[in-house]
């Protein structure tokens, strides 16, 4: 692959990744504030993160096979596109099981873009030099890490904004 001709592609996957993973950590900041309104105990905490990670474990039954027969493009676009439409959905779960079931969705989802986003990752340094590919790497490993860095910051910015 020539580096210089499509250099753009590298920064973009970045760029989807560490949205991808704010995902994940934006929820987090609004839990106490969305049990508390439904008067859900703190113990339950642990059925949207475990919601979450089921889902991810589901979607490596089928991901594969999605990825390779819609292409990586389609796919990762559908997965943003779901993604959207469940934190639009969160916003209407009255219940502990919704939000556990939309969780599951979203870990679905997150279990789609994640084997995309690393398979797209492999495939842009496969014929670059070690040296090179293990910097590229290493920077994408580090867009997962800034995506879960900012999604704490962004969810609590947006409870502080809405004013929860």
């Amino acid at each position: 692959m020539n580096l210089h001709k499509e250099a753009w592609r590298f920064p973009a996957l970045l760029l989807l990744t560490v949205l991808a993973n704010i995902g994940m950590g934006i929820v987090m900041p609004v839990l106490p504030i969305y049990f508390k309104q439904y008067d859900v105990s703190v113990a339950a905490l642990s059925v949207p993160y475990a919601t979450l990670v089921l889902g991810r474990l589901c979607s490596r039954a089928f991901s594969p096979a999605a990825i390779m027969r819609w292409g990586h493009r389609r796919a990762v676009m559908a997965a943003f596109l779901l993604y959207a439409l469940v934190f639009a959905a969160y916003m209407g779960a009255g219940s502990l099981a919704q939000f556990g079931m939309l969780r599951f969705i979203e870990g679905l989802v997150e279990g789609v873009l994640a084997i995309a986003l690393n398979d797209l990752a492999i495939g842009y340094v496969r014929g670059v030099d070690s040296q090179q590919r293990v910097r590229l790497m290493g920077r994408f490993g580090s867009a997962f890490g800034l995506g879960f860095l900012l999604g704490p910051l962004a969810g609590a910015a947006i409870a502080h904004w809405l004013g929860l």
